[in-house]
């Protein structure tokens, strides 16, 4: 490397050899250029920005975290802001999608039932709001999901 070069990494790289220069032992300096996920340039040498992209991918579920993928597992599918959104909004998903064969109102119910909110619950958290446990429509029981269902 030619450090008379006056451009903008000859400078970064330059700075970086002079942090050191001081030191009380002399060191050996490797710095590594790589292209952009250029893949790993040989064995004994990782390319760590392939390592950061593995894992990120395998922290929003779109691939193993390898260190080393093949070429048929770089599909990356996440490429505009819906694909991010959706895979956001479908990683904090407790529950499946209802089934298809149950009707509008039957689905809606079904989700209502699933977040938990039952009388007795809410009575119990907000009790000014929600003054008795029991259902409107029984007015008997303590209305815990039991007695819903």
């Amino acid at each position: 490397m030619n450090p008379e070069y006056k451009g903008r990494r000859a400078a970064s790289v330059r700075a970086i050899i002079d942090l050191h220069a001081n030191d009380a032992y002399v060191r050996k300096i490797r710095i590594k250029w790589i292209l952009a996920h250029a893949g790993d340039a040989s064995e004994s040498n990782d390319n760590h920005n392939e390592t950061a992209h593995a894992a990120a991918r395998a922290l929003t579920n779109h691939a193993p975290a390898t260190d080393h993928p093949t070429w048929f597992e770089a599909n990356d599918r996440m490429t505009d802001y819906n694909d991010f959104t959706n895979a956001y909004r479908l990683a904090r998903r407790n529950s499946p999608f209802p089934h298809p064969r149950l009707a509008r109102a039957e689905a809606v119910l079904l989700r209502q039932f699933q977040t938990l909110p039952s009388p007795a619950l809410m009575h119990r958290m907000y009790s000014e709001i929600y003054p008795t446990d029991k259902r409107k429509f029984c007015r008997r029981e303590t209305a815990d999901h039991t007695h819903i269902l």
